[in-house]
């Protein structure tokens, strides 16, 4: 494999999971079935801004629900991510390994 398909690699992994984050839960319940069992994925909304992406989702109303309260994903243009559910919350910062 020479430099630059292994740089051409790590651009295009960053803007799979870049699409990955902002697939409107699309992939959910393939990839995270006991996670989505916690989400109502019919309230799945996205806000559009300038450079902000805001997804959120409710919790779903069952007795065993671990997350206990809505889902909210943002996306900061153009490497930057926050998730909050239940009482977690986790940041993602993306750098790509090549300028182009």
């Amino acid at each position: 494999m020479s430099l630059s398909s292994v740089n051409e690699c790590m651009v295009f992994f960053m803007q799979v999971y870049c699409n990955n984050f902002l697939d409107g839960g699309y992939h959910v319940p393939y990839a995270h079935k006991g996670f989505s069992s916690s989400l109502n994925l019919n309230t799945y909304t996205t806000e559009v801004y300038d450079k902000i992406i805001v997804q959120r989702c409710e919790s779903a109303s069952t007795n065993d629900n671990k997350l206990r309260s809505d889902a909210f994903y943002a996306f900061v243009y153009p490497n930057f991510m926050v998730s909050r559910y239940g009482p977690w919350m986790e940041t993602n910062l993306v750098l790509p390994m090549a300028s182009s």
